[in-house]
């Protein structure tokens, strides 16, 4: 089975003429299907212009070498299929696939294979990857359901949250994707504090840039007994956790290598990245998250501004969280208090007392777990 590698390496010297489309999100280790009558398809012979799979539809295309270049649509999707310039494959809300594709040499290939249920072409969401059968009139089958040879897509990148970005113990974002997928958290920065302490100085967290961290199972809270409004939070652990994401949208991150000053970059791998994580390659671009200051939990934030944050609006945002007022932050940007944050209970005097500790110049108190 190495002749699609042989055929990558082809294909990879082709310059394609027409219009480039943008970056192909489909997995350099599982980009290939087979056609009965015309061999291996590379479904990302060039990354400019391979397949991009949306959301609703794709594009871009595939190469085969017997047959040449197969167009599956010029990005403006939705596709009504109603003539030859409005034609692609469209990934119908079930995950059937939908329209036509258009080979050079070969015609016009049906991905709307329904009636081969329940072997039709289609996208399945939750592994990723696509399924079942297209035809072509002038070249038979094409088989996407091989369990080794299969076209896989990339997760999306986490997105961030933009209604609260800046936090002190917590990182958080969108997870966008709902593939099965394991979050990476890389250690980019740690503990970079600007202004230093005034009241001691602070713990030096380099020897564990570098390292990564994964997001362990979310857990539903609240952000008081009285208000009830729920969020998800997870903690972070030393080995990958995969599930699907479909479920949690926003979630918030804390664990003991979550600290203040920091930077972080966030992926999504693939299900199929399991167990070979350090050389996957079905992985998204990274989300760069930046933690706040010691105790820095309302505007302004430091960083971008250069002050010497925590002050006294930070404390009186902290009791009014306390007291569950209207318009008090969050719980992820409250909590500060303890080696890891705990979501569960309400914000009490541990955290308000640890903001003014931060207020008074004392440098944050707490060390990073190491893994084994």
């Amino acid at each position: 089975m190495t002749r699609p590698f042989i055929k990558l390496f082809l294909c990879a010297s082709l310059n394609w003429a027409g219009v480039a489309y943008g970056q192909s999100n489909i997995d350099p280790d599982h980009a290939f299907s087979w056609g009965e009558n015309i061999g291996w398809l590379n479904w990302r012979c060039d990354p400019e212009n391979g397949v991009i799979a949306g959301t609703e539809y794709l594009s871009g295309y595939i190469w085969a070498e017997n047959a040449g270049w197969i167009d599956l649509g010029d990005g403006n999707g939705p596709y009504g299929n109603n003539d030859d310039t409005d034609f692609g494959v469209n990934i119908l809300p079930d995950g059937d696939l939908d329209g036509f594709a258009w080979g050079e040499n070969i015609g016009w290939i049906n991905f709307d294979t329904s009636g081969q249920a329940p072997n039709q072409a289609r996208f399945d969401f939750a592994a990723g990857r696509f399924r079942g059968y297209a035809w072509g009139e002038n070249i038979g089958w094409i088989n996407l359901d091989d369990a080794l040879r299969f076209i896989e897509v990339i997760p999306p990148s986490p997105t961030p949250d933009t209604d609260n970005p800046d936090k002190t113990r917590f990182v958080s974002f969108s997870v966008a994707t709902t593939q099965e997928a394991a979050i990476r958290v890389w250690l980019t920065s740690l503990h970079h504090v600007n202004p230093p302490y005034s009241g001691g100085a602070s713990v030096p967290f380099t020897a564990f840039e570098g390292q990564v961290r994964w997001v362990g199972p979310p857990t539903r809270y609240v952000e008081s007994e009285s208000s009830g409004v729920p969020f998800y939070a997870s903690p972070l652990q030393c080995t990958p956790h995969y599930r699907n994401w479909g479920t949690v949208r926003l979630l918030h991150v804390t664990g003991s290598a979550i600290v203040p000053s920091s930077t972080y970059d966030v992926e999504n791998l693939a299900g199929s990245c399991a167990g070979n994580e350090a050389s996957c390659a079905a992985v998204s671009a990274p989300l760069q998250i930046n933690t706040t200051r010691w105790g820095d939990i309302v505007d302004p934030y430091n960083p971008p501004d250069p002050s010497s944050q925590p002050d006294f609006a930070d404390i009186g945002a902290l009791v009014n969280k306390f007291k569950s007022a209207l318009g008090a932050p969050i719980k992820a940007r409250a909590a500060l208090a303890g080696s890891v944050p705990d979501p569960g209970p309400d914000i009490g005097f541990t955290h308000i007392s640890a903001c003014v500790d931060a207020f008074k110049g004392l440098p944050y108190p707490y060390t990073i777990a190491a893994c084994p």
